[in-house]
């Protein structure tokens, strides 16, 4: 199982050198990186004893294919708990509407500080999105979240987080 999770790795691991690659199409007709950051609010579910706010920054690489996009981001919460990860996104958006439903999955490095203890310094993050797209291609939304380390550790409780997202296209934003 471990020898998975290596693997899983070595592959997020290795999405940032091929972010700029153009395979297949984008998601819509404007193939922008993005930038977001989130507001929110970290242990939503269970254990509120933990809860905490979070502030979050997130770079989102072009599409690479039908939507996916490579990730690289992070958050850190009020009572000193840091999360830095890799990963990927899909915008799957919603017919001809401007609403898109994000999923994504990433992979980091974890930092207790005063926050909950999630029993292993690699976690795996798992996230939905849903936002609306304003005609600038900026974006606002709500996403929540879900922290564990797969049972990598002694202990598993996992976590989960709400934010608010705002993102904004970079790069052909000023053509």
């Amino acid at each position: 199982m471990r020898s998975f999770f290596k693997v899983i790795f070595a592959v997020f691991a290795a999405f940032p050198s091929v972010a700029s690659a153009e395979i297949g199409a984008p998601a819509n007709d404007a193939n922008e990186a993005m930038a977001g950051l989130y507001v929110g609010q970290y242990s939503v579910i269970r254990d509120f004893k933990d809860a905490s706010p979070m502030f979050g920054a997130e770079y989102r690489y072009r599409d690479v294919y039908y939507g996916v996009r490579p990730t690289v981001g992070g958050f850190v919460t009020g009572d000193g708990t840091v999360y830095g990860s890799v990963g990927i996104n899909w915008d799957l958006p919603l017919g001809t509407a401007p609403f898109f439903i994000t999923p994504g999955f990433g992979i980091g490095g974890y930092h207790q500080g005063g926050g909950k203890p999630l029993g292993y310094a690699l976690e795996f993050r798992s996230t939905i999105e849903a936002s609306y797209q304003f005609a600038t291609h900026e974006r606002v939304g709500f996403a929540l979240s879900h922290l564990s380390n797969a049972g990598l550790g002694s202990k598993n409780p996992g976590v989960e987080t709400f934010q608010a997202v705002y993102t904004v296209p970079i790069g052909n934003y000023y053509k």
